[in-house]
């Protein structure tokens, strides 16, 4: 597909330099830099994953029941004031 872009004369300068060095086109190391650019761009954005921290067991530990919060808060707390 062809467009048009206009790009600053300094860095067009370093591009077609660069193509002379490395035996290529301008329209290659294009190519390779806005690929580069946007699989880096595509790799900042990977979904957020939970890390499984589940533990192996059978529920609320030995000697507790489960009830409301109420109950719960006040088991947690039981002789420390609260």
């Amino acid at each position: 597909m062809k467009t048009t872009v206009e790009l600053n004369d300094v860095l067009v300068s370093q591009l077609k330099q660069q193509a002379r060095e490395k035996s290529t086109t301008m329209k290659e190391l294009m190519e390779v830099a806005l690929r580069l650019y946007l699989d880096k761009q595509m790799a900042s954005k990977k979904q957020f994953r939970f890390i499984n921290h589940s533990y192996k067991g059978n529920g609320v530990c030995e000697g507790v029941e489960e009830g409301g919060w109420e109950k719960t808060r006040s088991e947690i707390y039981e002789g420390r004031g609260g």
